[in-house]
């Protein structure tokens, strides 16, 4: 073996040795993705509201995947030369801060420069999240993982902005060969789904803060 081999093998996380902190990580990730859901069909009509004409919509819509783009090459000289996980805090909380910022935007100019700060917190937290949940994976299970982790924005996009579906779109999913489940009485909703999602972890992990007397 090598110094090279050993470097490398060394370097690789033990098995099952970072289950709670990718769990953790595929979470915020999940909340990430939908709060972006939750917002993907009401910018428009705040574009509208501000007077936008289509092609400024259509910019609106486009500068969010554009500053995205240009982004992560940058975030990824950023991730080889530095630590992982404050880059993911860094992009979440840009992501924050934009998402309230539509609430005090007053013109469309104001909401263009806002979508390109937005987009590059998306380019900023994603990144880092996928780096950092390969340094954290074991290697027999990381593609698995990064499925895992990659699997949750479609899960926020099925989520869907309002929450719930409407009757066209339940008819229209079971003319495409899907069946409806249900989870009993108890219905998630995007503002109760990550709460219920939390305390299903906690009581998993075994560290909720109940304990029998």
């Amino acid at each position: 073996m090598t110094a090279a081999e050993g470097v490398t093998r060394s370097a690789d996380p033990p098995a099952g040795g970072h289950q709670r902190d990718i769990l953790v990580l595929c979470l915020g990730s999940l909340l990430f993705s939908t709060s972006f859901q939750l917002l993907t069909a009401v910018v428009p009509l705040r574009a509208v509201d501000l007077g936008a004409t289509g092609l400024e919509i259509g910019l609106i819509t486009g500068v969010f995947a554009g500053t995205s783009l240009l982004a992560r090459p940058l975030v990824g000289w950023l991730l080889d030369r530095g630590r992982r996980l404050p880059l993911v805090l860094l992009g979440a909380g840009i992501f924050a801060l934009s998402s309230f910022g539509y609430t005090l935007i007053a013109s469309v100019l104001a909401l263009l420069a806002l979508r390109s700060v937005h987009g590059l917190g998306m380019a900023t937290q994603t990144t880092a999240s996928q780096t950092l949940v390969v340094d954290l994976a074991p290697p027999a299970v990381r593609g698995s993982v990064l499925g895992l982790l990659g699997a949750t924005p479609s899960i926020a996009m099925a989520i869907g902005p309002e929450g719930d579906f409407t009757d066209d779109e339940l008819a229209a999913a079971e003319r495409h060969g899907f069946r409806r489940t249900r989870f009993g009485p108890r219905v998630l909703r995007t503002e109760t789904a990550a709460i219920a999602v939390v305390a299903a972890l906690q009581a998993l992990l075994g560290d909720s803060p109940i304990v029998a007397a």
